[in-house]
């Protein structure tokens, strides 16, 4: 499936801003203390580029601030920092079963649920990876328990 990208905001910060305003609907105050970053270094990130003075750049944003926003908002990070779409609006685009849509957009409009559901997702992929790993480990260990045999009856 391809992703869609989103033309309207052009910029990280632009993203930022939309984010706060149009689709938590939080208080930037609130989204402040969530995120811990000063109201200056959030400005200088989302203010818009033509209300910028002339001889200043846009900041970009923190390591720190990725991680948190990781950590609070993970379902819209690849979009914050490449204009991709929202996973949620992945997942309701695969549901073909309008039913099952319904109660995937119920769940995802809640954020507690919502972040289960990412958890769950994220917990896995995390499972799937490392059963990949112990199955690969144990093939080498096997592979090298099958050599040592081999040596052994050969001597």
């Amino acid at each position: 499936m391809s992703r869609k990208i989103f033309t309207i905001e052009k910029s990280f910060g632009d993203r930022l801003a939309h984010l706060i305003d149009n689709i938590l609907k939080i208080d930037r105050k609130k989204f402040l203390e969530k995120v811990r970053i000063s109201q200056s270094y959030l400005s200088a990130m989302t203010t818009p580029e033509h209300k910028i003075k002339k001889g200043k750049k846009r900041r970009g944003p923190s390591a720190e601030l990725i991680g948190d926003l990781f950590i609070l908002y993970r379902e819209y990070l690849d979009w914050l920092l490449t204009g991709e779409e929202p996973i949620e609006r992945q997942i309701s685009l695969e549901i073909k079963d309008p039913k099952i849509d319904q109660i995937v957009n119920m769940l995802l409009s809640d954020p507690l649920a919502k972040n289960t559901i990412f958890y769950i997702l994220e917990s896995k992929m995390h499972f799937e990876r490392s059963l990949e790993f112990l199955r690969s480990y144990m093939d080498d260990r096997m592979k090298l328990e099958m050599e040592k045999i081999k040596k052994g009856g050969q001597q």
